[in-house]
């Protein structure tokens, strides 16, 4: 290539706009060498000396002028770079800064609910208090007939499968032999596990392939990037009974699972001895024989049994029901059960407010990371770094859609190598990813009563959602009709001093 510059420097007779093309040529030789050699070396087609003979040599008015319009364009395609990479620094420190708050709102919310399903420690006076409470509480509960029925049939079939004797025990084993024959429910079915299957590229099914079968074509797959498509499938195994459905016969058939009375009705002709032997059952229970006499269509109604009357006649396990500390004097559930500190223990004297109750040693994230401290202290200063990102990515899409403007409007396609695109991809890669995680976010929020400015769920689920809202990259590159308009002035004076009118056109500012 050498000997062929030599050559045309011998010639002399480029013209202008030639020298001007060989300049811009010999950029992107230099560019390219520059990314393969990780920048640590600038070579491109043409020395020094030999691009100041080219220059020498041009005479003549138009020549000048030509060399002159490429000129600009060397320059604007030397600097561009630049700028571009400048704003995808600001919008990747804006990306990261964005995470940072988001990641530690969101693991104060995940270890805030984690603790939820953590014993709840307390002092004995504590217990004492909530336990009155909770009792109180429960005492003034009421129950529709229905759902007396569906808490008896689980609380036998509990017993039955204990391996205890219950009035029910023939007609259980009775299920366990009756194939399931409702189509409602055999076409809704619901079991543990997987409700559906995989299909292979080919037509197979997961759920036709044995263990063994299933493990090789999943690793087939994986060794030849196939997609497997999952089919949801709520149908009810050929082998299901009636027995099966008993573990789940509240959510197919009590009224308030299904909005609907009349599912109360398919349960009494599904099971018409166990429906009959079970209402026969409480009807005899003491406090309970009005049942026999109740219509079936008041059946539903709340009201008609007092936890209070099944307390005192020690009716089923409601007794333990009632007894059981599981939730606090405002009806929320300690899922993870309560730990009393005893006096045979060291019991802290930090965490243990006046009223002799522990309210425990918050951590930072509680009061610092949260959503209510994130929507007092954080939310302006997300709002302002997602505002940054977006303009930032903006500023990439101009320069990057100038630039591809200007390989177009001179046919020298190869100018657009001085653009990153995999760089910018990527962060159209993760910003779609945040995208996804700032719409999750607010359907993660519970409270729980562990902190004492806590705020109603519905209220800080509603101000993260308007706080977290998707970034429109497609908004936020140049329209259509501005690429069109931005062409119509396309010349070579845009790069000797005018490229903000170009930017500001691809904007959509004019």
């Amino acid at each position: 290539m050498s000997k062929d510059i030599n050559q045309i420097l011998k010639s002399g007779k480029l013209t202008g706009e030639e020298v001007g093309r060989l300049m811009i040529k010999d950029m992107i030789i230099a560019f390219k060498g520059s990314v393969k050699l990780k920048h640590k070396e600038l070579k491109g087609l043409l020395s020094h000396d030999q691009k100041n003979a080219l220059v020498d040599r041009l005479t003549g008015g138009d020549n000048i002028r030509a060399y002159n319009d490429y000129k600009a364009l060397h320059d604007f395609l030397t600097t561009a770079p630049i700028l571009l990479f400048a704003q995808y620094q600001i919008a990747e420190i804006a990306y990261w800064q964005l995470t940072y708050l988001f990641h530690k709102l969101d693991d104060a919310e995940n270890e805030n609910r984690r603790i939820f399903f953590q014993p709840r420690i307390m002092t004995q006076k504590q217990y004492d208090e909530l336990r009155k409470a909770n009792f109180e509480r429960k005492m003034t509960f009421t129950a529709s007939i229905e759902e007396l029925i569906f808490h008896a049939l689980e609380y036998y079939r509990g017993l039955y499968e204990k391996g205890e004797q219950t009035p029910l025990n023939k007609y259980f084993n009775k299920t366990k032999k009756e194939p399931l024959a409702n189509p409602r429910i055999k076409a809704n079915y619901w079991e543990e596990g997987e409700n559906g299957y995989y299909v292979t590229p080919d037509g197979r099914t997961s759920k036709d392939m044995s263990v063994d079968e299933w493990a090789a074509e999943v690793k087939k797959a994986q060794a030849d990037k196939g997609v497997l498509k999952w089919v949801e499938d709520q149908t009810a195994p050929e082998d299901a009974t009636k027995w099966d459905v008993l573990e789940y016969a509240s959510g197919f058939y009590e009224s308030t699972e299904t909005d609907n009375t009349a599912t109360l009705w398919e349960f009494k002709a599904d099971y018409p001895e166990l429906y009959n032997a079970l209402l026969t059952k409480l009807a005899s229970m003491k406090g309970l024989s009005f049942i026999k006499n109740t219509p079936e269509k008041d059946y539903f109604k709340e009201g008609v049994i007092a936890y209070k009357d099944l307390y005192r006649n020690k009716i089923l396990d409601y007794l333990e029901i009632i007894e059981r500390l599981d939730g606090g004097a405002d009806g929320k559930v300690f899922l993870g059960g309560v730990a009393v500190l005893q006096p045979t223990l060291i019991v802290p004297t930090k965490g243990i407010n006046e009223q002799g109750h522990y309210v425990g040693l918050y951590p930072y994230w509680r009061k610092q990371h949260m959503a209510e401290d994130f929507l007092e202290h954080r939310a302006k200063d997300f709002t302002t770094l997602l505002d940054r990102l977006k303009e930032a990515l903006k500023e990439c899409f101009v320069l990057q859609e100038a630039i591809r403007l200007f390989a177009e409007y001179t046919n020298i396609p190869e100018i657009t190598v001085v653009v990153d695109d995999a760089a910018i991809d990527r962060m159209i890669y993760l910003v779609e990813g945040f995208n996804a995680l700032m719409v999750d976010m607010p359907f993660g929020i519970g409270r729980y009563g562990f902190i004492d400015n806590e705020r109603p769920v519905d209220e800080l689920k509603a101000e993260l959602a308007d706080i977290f809202k998707p970034i429109d990259i497609d908004a936020l590159k140049p329209s259509q009709q501005a690429i069109q308009k931005a062409k119509a002035i396309m010349s070579f004076d845009i790069v000797k001093g005018d490229t903000e009118r170009l930017y500001k056109i691809l904007r959509g500012q004019s």
